[in-house]
């Protein structure tokens, strides 16, 4: 591979990672002021296959989360079930409080902690 083409390949990979890390800043803020409608449409402009299993955890959490809170549950269901096994991999995959947030919402789905996530 040529240099320019290293550098091109770089460049590329930068900027699609600072687009991703800027929609998910985006939905993830919009969330944050409980504007749920406008955090969901954020979060549908993320591919999610363009992030890391760590950005897949937090965007399957909010984006559950953001679900959860403007009432369908269809949605919110998968990404937080993906979420649970996230945490189940790896404890410190989120906060505190993220981990409260997630285990409240799934509580109040009718799911224990621990219960099957199938």
């Amino acid at each position: 591979m040529t240099r320019t083409c290293f550098v091109l390949l770089a460049l590329a990979s930068a900027w699609l990672s600072s687009a991703c890390g800027g929609a998910f800043q985006e939905a993830r803020g919009a969330f944050d002021e409980a504007r749920y409608a406008d955090a969901s449409v954020s979060f549908r402009s993320i591919d999610p296959r363009a992030l890391d299993s760590s950005e897949q955890a937090q965007f399957d959490l909010y984006f559950g989360l953001t679900q959860f809170a403007l009432g369908d549950l269809d949605q919110a269901r998968p990404h937080l079930t993906r979420a649970m096994r996230a945490l189940q991999r790896d404890p410190e995959a989120f906060d505190a409080a993220e981990q409260g947030r997630l285990l409240s919402a799934w509580h109040s789905m009718g799911r224990m902690p621990g219960q099957s996530l199938d």
